[in-house]
């Protein structure tokens, strides 16, 4: 859920134009109304990314510490990814 929050924040644009749902379309809505066209909002960038670190961190526990594993990697990329999101 994690990785599809960050993917959904990068291409919300074009999925709006397709009507394709989308993750930070749909959380966008919910707080601005259907009235407004989708546009980037810094705040609620930094709100899906912490959901979606919050979602990484429990992938992470789930899959364990073992760095080694594909999986951890995988995670954690995508863990570091959400941060840099949330602090931008």
């Amino acid at each position: 859920m994690g990785r599809q929050i960050l993917d959904d924040i990068d291409d919300f644009e074009e999925d709006y134009e397709e009507n394709a749902f989308n993750i930070y379309t749909s959380f966008f809505i919910k707080k601005y109304g259907t009235g407004k066209k989708v546009f980037k909002s810094k705040k609620l960038r930094e709100e899906l990314a912490s959901l979606a670190v919050k979602y990484l961190e429990d992938s992470l526990s789930a899959i364990g510490a073992d760095i080694e594993s594909g999986w951890s990697r995988y995670v954690l990329f995508y863990l570091n990814e959400a941060k840099k999101i949330r602090k931008s």
